[in-house]
């Protein structure tokens, strides 16, 4: 004969039931939090940024999606027809990315890009990053780093950011680099793979 009751057994799986339906609310509010955050290499490269220069900025927007919503973004662009395959192929590539748009009390200048450039030159070669690509004329500046010494081939991390006179976009991603190659053969059919 059981020595535990049906009513106690009952009140054990009910109890079990709480605590992970609890610990799913919490994870999925961490997660919610989440997105309105931005990864530690945007964040990293928008106060080197900012801190660059004496102007001020409003942020208009900042996201972060990873792995999981950009899973549920796949499966939804299956129901749009005219999106192109190369958009389909990018989004498989990307793993996680992070989004920042900021507005600028005014635009920036020549002196403010070399502040800017040597703010986040300092700041991101501090955390391992080394700038890769820069574009600057007249008010626009793009700037592009990477994680120092980055030989691996199957994937690739980037952090950017685009300033077009008074507004700033700080992006980071990571990605896989196959799905990004195939678009780049398809587009540049004599570029070829070093």
């Amino acid at each position: 004969m059981s020595s535990v009751t049906p009513p106690v057994r009952q009140s054990r799986v009910l109890h079990w039931f709480l605590i992970v339906g609890a610990a799913a609310m919490l994870v999925f509010t961490i997660k919610i939090v989440g997105i309105c955050f931005l990864s530690n290499e945007a964040r990293d490269l928008q106060a080197a940024i900012a801190g660059g220069s004496d102007w001020e900025s409003e942020t208009e927007i900042q996201f972060s999606i990873g792995p999981g919503i950009l899973s549920l973004g796949r499966v939804a662009t299956l129901w749009i027809d005219d999106m192109p395959d190369e958009a389909r192929q990018a989004l498989t590539a990307v793993q996680s990315a992070s989004v920042g748009i900021y507005r600028l009390d005014r635009p920036v200048d020549r002196k403010d890009r070399k502040a800017m450039l040597a703010s986040a030159d300092a700041k991101l070669g501090a955390k391992g990053w080394e700038r890769i690509v820069t574009v600057s004329e007249k008010n626009d500046l793009v700037i592009i780093y990477t994680p120092a010494g980055w030989e691996e081939t199957d994937h690739i991390e980037v952090c950017v950011a685009v300033c077009d006179g008074s507004e700033l976009v700080v992006i980071s991603a990571k990605a896989r680099t196959a799905p990004l190659i195939k678009i780049a053969h398809k587009h540049l059919p004599d570029w070829k793979t070093i």
